[in-house]
């Protein structure tokens, strides 16, 4: 019980990582963690502990996990590895902003996200390492939900025909064409 979260799969293993509630803290509120589940051995292990994690994706490696983690009514990016151990924060809003729905690159150099403050939500990435935001759709529209096609395009949803429909967008030539 408890989960409430997307999940990934481990590549080239049958597990998945997920969020989920847990009450396992010394003052017992609900808090998202980390959790791996061996689909083989039908078994679950804890990886993260009070982070508030959720919306976890793997990275194509396999080696580390990106999330999103929420303090104050704001949500940022942190990583872990594949253990649970070694949190980097990425992102450091604290005015509250929201991100969501992070992905790793092809490549797994960077983090594409959904980013939020204020009406719309716009696309952004960073550096799997962390640094600076980048800002790859920006409109007073609304961007969500990238992931990355077997090319190395973006598909997203978008609400610019009032309407939410599917779009691709090349990175190199910046281009984008309703699907």
């Amino acid at each position: 019980g408890g989960v409430r979260s997307t999940f990934s799969f481990v590549p080239g293993q049958n597990k998945i990582i997920y969020a989920k509630i847990s009450e396992d803290n010394k003052n017992s509120y609900n808090v998202h963690d980390l959790f791996i589940y061996d689909i083989d051995e039908e078994d679950e292990t804890r990886l993260t502990y009070n982070l508030r994690a959720n919306n976890p994706s793997i990275s194509h490696d396999g080696k580390k996990i990106v999330f999103l983690f929420q303090k104050d009514g704001t949500t940022n990016l942190g990583t872990v590895d594949i253990e649970g151990k070694n949190f980097k924060r990425l992102t450091f809003f604290e005015n509250g902003e929201q991100v969501y729905n992070p992905k790793f690159s092809p490549d797994d150099s960077y983090i594409i996200f959904d980013y939020s403050y204020a009406n719309t939500r716009d696309i952004a990435k960073v550096n799997s390492e962390g640094g600076n935001i980048e800002f790859i759709l920006a409109t007073d529209k609304d961007e969500r939900n990238p992931v990355f096609d077997k090319d190395g395009n973006l598909i997203y949803t978008s609400d610019e025909t009032g309407i939410y429909n599917l779009y691709q967008y090349e990175l190199l030539s910046k281009s984008k064409k309703q699907l």
